[in-house]
């Protein structure tokens, strides 16, 4: 999804496109939705609580548990804090790229 229009980020769609690419995919049983991923704008941590919402809002629409992977190592404490199953701590393990 693309819930902040970055220019840099490419892939998903706008969240109110959700509905039909859930249509587009159909009861595929190879392309199942399991959950959500983002990577929120580091001067947006509010974004987390407003992806928690879209994924509660998912869920309920759909009646079954979906997964949240968002946060990085440097905001994986507030991602935590508003609910994700997931967190990409690379740079916290290997450091810095060059």
């Amino acid at each position: 999804m693309d819930l902040w229009g970055e220019a840099t980020k490419l892939g998903g769609c706008p969240a109110e496109g959700m509905q039909e690419l859930l249509d587009a995919l159909g009861e595929d049983p190879r392309l199942p939705l399991c959950g959500f991923m983002a990577i929120p704008p580091p001067d947006m941590p509010e974004a987390f609580e407003g992806l928690a919402q879209f994924r509660d809002d998912w869920q309920q629409r759909l009646g079954k548990p979906l997964r949240l992977s968002m946060g990085m190592s440097d905001d994986l404490e507030g991602a935590i804090r508003a609910g994700s199953d997931q967190v990409r701590i690379g740079t916290a393990i290997f450091g810095e790229r060059s």
